[in-house]
Formats: C-alpha cells, sequence, structure tokens
C-alpha cells in the first residue's frame, strides 16, 4: 500500500455501528467486496474486544474446510482451526473440565 496512491479507512472509524451491535448483543455480519479490509476490520476487532476486558473473541479462518463435504473430515479441520484462533488471540484462556476460563 502506498499512502500517497492508496487510501483506507482505518477500522476504527468503520466499526462504530459494529461495536453498538455487540453492545447491544445483535447479531452482524461483515461482508464486503473482495480487497476491501473485513479481515484487517476482523483483526482489529477481535484486538479491541479482547484489550476492553468486557468481551473475549477469536477469529477463526474455516475456510478450510469448505472444501470438505464429509462432515467427518471437515470437523477435525474445523475444531484445528478452532484451536488454532484460540491460542493465537486468546492464549490467557485455558480449557478445564470442558469449559473455557
Amino acid at each position: 500500500m502506498q499512502p500517497g496512491e492508496h487510501y483506507m479507512l482505518p477500522p476504527e472509524r468503520r466499526l462504530g455501528r459494529v461495536l453498538e451491535l455487540i453492545n447491544d448483543r445483535k447479531y452482524f455480519t461483515l461482508h464486503s467486496g473482495r480487497q476491501t479490509g473485513e479481515t484487517t476490520c476482523a483483526f482489529w476487532l477481535v484486538d479491541h474486544l479482547n484489550v476492553s476486558g468486557r468481551y473475549r473473541a477469536a477469529w477463526v479462518d474455516l475456510q478450510t474446510a469448505r472444501e470438505q463435504p464429509d462432515l467427518a473430515r471437515a470437523l477435525p479441520i474445523i475444531l484445528s482451526e478452532l484451536d488454532r484462533a484460540c491460542a493465537r488471540d486468546l492464549p490467557s484462556m485455558v480449557l478445564v473440565d470442558a469449559r473455557w476460563i
């Protein structure tokens, strides 16, 4: 990215309404055209929510399982991605008696 030629709104300016929805315990979808910053926004949102201390958030990429139509084969992929996301985004959480604390 070349700042003199390209421009991107900072994620925090674009996600004010999303933070309101989260605080109101509402669902939302982050959807946009290719290469417009959805992943950047998602990572910012995870970091912002975790730093706030009010929420615990993780970003899980499930695209690796989308090509697998067999649930028995897809589920281990999904669980592996979930484990990887929790280790990356929620390192202070531990699993105790099948509950995250």
